[in-house]
């Protein structure tokens, strides 16, 4: 056994925390489920730096691209149609009755 001091070895530093109580470990875990949960509902992912970045705007999840992409294509399929109604509608011609003795109304000054 080590009774004296020149028996010791200096094997490395020593990092020392203090030890913390069952309930005090259940209560931060706990915390951060309930923040891991709420970020995955927000997100879609429990990773800190993705959420981060989708907040931020720099990052945008797979579903959101496709629903963008859809929604896009829908408008410009609308426009397609709007623009092919407007020029066959401009090229459409209404035909209307001749008429043959038109009436005019003119208008006479009233006398008082």
């Amino acid at each position: 056994m080590a009774n004296e001091i020149g028996d010791l070895e200096y094997v490395g530093r020593m990092n020392p925390q203090r030890l913390t109580s069952l309930e005090e470990d259940s209560k931060t875990e706990q915390a951060q489920i309930l923040a891991d949960q709420k970020r995955f509902a927000k997100y879609g992912t429990n990773n800190p730096k993705l959420a981060a970045l989708m907040e931020s705007g720099q990052l945008m999840p797979a579903a959101d691209l496709v629903r963008v992409r859809e929604d896009e294509v829908k408008r410009a399929a609308e426009f397609a149609a709007a623009v092919q109604s407007e020029q066959s509608h401009s090229k459409t011609r209404i035909a209307r009755p001749k008429v043959d003795d038109p009436v005019i109304y003119t208008r006479e000054p009233i006398d008082e």
